[in-house]
């Protein structure tokens, strides 16, 4: 099931927001006068939406309202069905925070099997 925001309501697969599990309070670590900031925080998303699901432009469409930053770390972890094979844990790292949402930019993950 696709994330469809904390705004979905209670509707079937319903609000199913990420959580922030770590992080800094500054929110961003700066690496210099001319680089970009790296943001601090460590989040978890369970889902049963495919592998390639949080990787898709703005699939987090509450992100800026979350307080998800570009270069916080998300874990996930996907179970599309009952079969032990579909568990997955993916690690991304959360791409541009816009109005419109975020996605992870880049994935590693490990599966059951």
């Amino acid at each position: 099931m696709a994330y469809k925001g904390t705004t979905a309501g209670t509707s079937v697969g319903g609000s199913n927001p990420p959580i922030r599990i770590n992080g800094g309070l500054g929110g961003y670590l700066n690496t210099g006068s001319t680089a970009q900031p790296i943001g601090m925080g460590v989040w978890f998303h369970g889902t049963t939406d495919t592998s390639t699901g949080p990787f898709v432009a703005n699939y987090f469409t509450d992100a800026k309202q979350l307080g998800m930053k570009q270069g916080d770390i998300m874990f996930v972890s996907a179970q599309m069905s009952t079969v032990a094979s579909s568990q997955q844990l993916y690690i991304g790292i959360v791409g541009a925070v816009t109005t419109d949402g975020a996605a992870l930019s880049t994935m590693s993950f490990i599966s059951s099997t």
